[in-house]
């Protein structure tokens, strides 16, 4: 039980600090699941000593003000491949991060983070643990969902 409390710990403190070190954007976390908002769902997979994917639902609001803070871009200059690209680098960054913060003397890999439909995390099956991590922009009410499901740990 207390590796399931860092796990979550770890994953929580990888988002904090890719979206303000990165974004210049302060979450925090809700008790309400992000509704009514329509995502672009982004997906990555890891293996090492632990093994799963993260999947991270962004709104559009939210990923045109990472785009700006990250790229100094207008809404203009957007494209819809921008917005996507920012996301999963987004994504990929969040990963590395916890990643390392889980156990840094170790080798992990990566998958290329890809967009998705859906739920997401369809090829895991079997017994898993799923962390679910709903947070907001700032109480603006641009809320943010990632989802770590974990299905092989040592």
């Amino acid at each position: 039980m207390e590796q399931n409390k860092i796990l979550r710990q770890n994953l929580m403190k990888a988002v904090f600090e890719v979206f303000e070190k990165m974004y210049y954007i302060y979450l925090e976390p809700v008790d309400d699941e992000a509704v009514g908002k329509d995502f672009s769902s982004v997906e990555i997979g890891f293996s090492g000593d632990i093994g799963g994917s993260i999947i991270a639902r962004f709104p559009q609001e939210l990923s045109m003000m990472m785009a700006a803070n990250a790229l100094g871009m207008d809404e203009q200059e957007m494209s819809d491949q921008i917005l996507a690209d920012c996301r999963k680098e987004c994504l990929n960054m969040l990963c590395g991060n916890f990643l390392q913060k889980h156990d840094a003397d170790k080798l992990f890999h990566m998958t290329l983070p890809k967009a998705v439909i859906g739920k997401g995390g369809s090829e895991i099956d079997g017994g898993r643990e799923i962390y679910k991590l709903d947070l907001n922009f700032e109480s603006a009410h641009i809320p943010l969902r990632v989802e770590m499901i974990i299905y092989q740990q040592q």
